[in-house]
């Protein structure tokens, strides 16, 4: 169920905004990230951490521009995300 869009004209809460888009970016299947950091400066909303894989970094802006929309838009995101660097093994392994 879609929440309807607020006018952009009323004032809408920093934090209801940043609780808002921490609530799309962790329950969409397209990130599924709750750790991310969400700031908002004016109309301008950004979104920083580390996600797991490429392809969930790749949901981060249009997760976060659909749950800015419900809010009246007029938002600009911007996307500080980045991909967890991939962890080389420790020692040799042994082959059987």
């Amino acid at each position: 169920m879609e929440e309807p869009a607020l006018d952009r004209d009323e004032a809408v809460p920093a934090e209801y905004v940043v609780g808002h888009v921490q609530e799309a970016l962790g329950s969409d299947e397209r990130v599924g990230e709750w750790n991310l950091d969400v700031a908002v400066d004016g109309s301008t909303v950004t979104v920083s951490g580390v996600v797991a894989t490429a392809t969930r970094k790749s949901g981060v802006a249009s997760v976060t521009t659909e749950a800015l929309a419900t809010l009246g838009g007029g938002y600009e995101v911007v996307d500080s995300t980045h991909v967890m660097a991939a962890q080389a093994p420790r020692g040799e392994e042994e082959l059987a």
